[in-house]
């Protein structure tokens, strides 16, 4: 009666026991995957929710481009020349899923051109030949163009992992430009006029993530008007 008391004992230690580890096991791994769960939600590189902002410059194309076709058509020997400053583009977009995207562009970019050149003017008689006399002087024509578009913009995200974030997108909005002339030549007069229009384009691009927050982006893009650059490089965060 003793032996069959403690094997009834020891069975149900050893049944005790077991349940207890069985649970312990079967806590810890429901634990563990919900971590591993919480851990990897929120985690890729475009994620609902998310707010990316660049920050960046672009070149060739846009005023550059046209300021490359002014100087490759001047005469040899012209002192006519043209010269365009980095595009800036700002971008905000917001993640409405984790393929789609929506958001806002503006980029500014301005050129230059100028014209140096000598003329002769008349200035006064002389009394002993009875012929009027001349002099040359030199004068600068200056041209300035300002362009600024701000857009609307769709985007397809390919989800390509938690740092690199490849994309499609489209864009639609007003582009405003202004002319603005002056010259040193008092005969010059000066001229300001300014318009908008329509901005239609595409852009292919990626972003590249170095931290959850901070990365870099490239994105190439054609647009119907000259204010936005081929090339845009710059900086992406993400909050």
């Amino acid at each position: 009666m003793k032996a069959k008391t403690l094997l009834s004992t020891l069975l149900a230690g050893a049944f005790i026991c077991f349940s207890s580890v069985t649970h312990a096991q079967f806590h810890n791994s429901s634990s563990h995957s919900s971590s591993s769960e919480s851990s990897s939600s929120g985690d890729g590189a475009f994620d609902e929710g998310n707010n990316i902002f660049d920050l960046g410059v672009g070149f060739a194309g846009g005023l550059s481009g046209g300021t490359s076709i002014v100087n490759s058509v001047a005469f040899t020997g012209s002192s006519y020349s043209g010269s365009a400053s980095p595009g800036i583009r700002l971008t905000w977009e917001r993640a409405k899923n984790e393929h789609w995207g929506y958001g806002l562009i503006f980029d500014y970019q301005s050129a230059t051109f100028s014209d140096t050149y000598t003329q002769t003017v008349e200035t006064g008689f002389d009394p002993n030949t009875g012929l009027p006399t001349f002099s040359t002087a030199s004068y600068t024509d200056k041209f300035a163009v300002t362009l600024i578009t701000i857009a609307a913009r769709v985007t397809y995200h390919f989800a390509a992992g938690s740092n690199f974030d490849p994309y499609i997108g489209a864009t639609i909005g007003y582009v405003t430009g202004s002319f603005t002339f002056s010259s040193s030549n008092p005969d010059g007069g000066d001229l300001s006029v300014s318009g908008t229009g329509i901005a239609l384009g595409v852009q292919a691009g990626a972003r590249y993530y170095f931290s959850s927050h901070i990365g870099a982006f490239g994105e190439l893009a054609y647009c119907t008007n000259y204010g936005v650059n081929l090339l845009n490089v710059g900086l992406t965060f993400k909050i």
